[in-house]
Parts: C-alpha cells; sequence; structure tokens
C-alpha cells in the first residue's frame, strides 16, 4: 500500500512539474498561474503560467492512468522558449520512474503518459481527487496573491 501512495505522489509530480519552479511565493513575485477544472469526466485540468497554457486530461483506461497534455502559447512567448518549456516537461514524464519511457510519447505540442503499473478504481478517484486539490491550490494562491496586491 505505501507503494501505491507514493506512486500517487510521483505522478501528481510529474502532472503540475512545469508550474513547480513557480510554486515559492516568497521568489515569484511576478508568476502568474492559474488552474481551473475544465470537465470532471474525464478530468481535464486547465492550467496557464506567464502565457504557457495547458490542458491535462487524466483519465483511466485498460486499468492505466492516461494523462494527456495539450501545450500552448500566447504570441508574446517567442516560440525557442515555449519550445524549451515543451522538452522539459517531456523529460520529465520520461524520466518519471510511475512511467517507461516507452509509454510517454512527446509530439505536436502533446505529451501522453500511460503508467507502468495498474491501477484500481477507488486508487483512480483518489488520484482524480488529488489532482482536483492540487489544482485548487494553485487557485487558490493566485487569488491569494491577486487580492494582497490590490
Amino acid at each position: 500500500m505505501s507503494f501505491r501512495k507514493l506512486g500517487i505522489a510521483v505522478v501528481l509530480s510529474s502532472a503540475f512539474a512545469f508550474i513547480a519552479c513557480g510554486d515559492d511565493s516568497s521568489s515569484n513575485s511576478g508568476e502568474i498561474i492559474t488552474c481551473k477544472i475544465a470537465s470532471k469526466d474525464p478530468l481535464v485540468l486547465d492550467m496557464d503560467e506567464n502565457g504557457i497554457h495547458s490542458t491535462t486530461t487524466v483519465e483511466l483506461k485498460e486499468n492505466r492512468l492516461v494523462e494527456t497534455v495539450k501545450f500552448d502559447s500566447n504570441d508574446h512567448i517567442p516560440d525557442s522558449v515555449f519550445n524549451n518549456i515543451f522538452e522539459q516537461a517531456c523529460n520529465t514524464y520520461k524520466q518519471d520512474p510511475d512511467y517507461k519511457d516507452s509509454t510517454v510519447s512527446c509530439s505536436e505540442k502533446t505529451i501522453t503518459a500511460i503508467s507502468r503499473m495498474e491501477w484500481t478504481e477507488s486508487e483512480f478517484k483518489s488520484i482524480e481527487n488529488s489532482f482536483k486539490k492540487k489544482c485548487d491550490q494553485y487557485t487558490d494562491k493566485s487569488s491569494s496573491s491577486s487580492a494582497s496586491e490590490l
């Protein structure tokens, strides 16, 4: 059971890895991070970090956790910067021990990652709830820092 909990932590860290560098509120006074739940079935998270937009879909398919992350950016972000961020996010998934390198594909601004271990429906629901809570935390931080700047 502790392996499953570790697996949940690893999966969550992968999903939010590309925005984690902006998580320290003491060093990111200009960071703007938002996360909204766009759909609950399947779970779709709509995230933005300083103009880098992504949509993450989290599903259970054939007892495997499948994350699909689609990136796009605003026109003010140079392609080279955007491509570097996408490449870093892709490499984060490929190095994640919960995914086999061969079950991560990165192309056309989309990352698809399929977990190597199987999940029960109840374990998946737990993961879904963790994703929702993490998203709400970013939304709460963004709201509180906006309010404190007024």
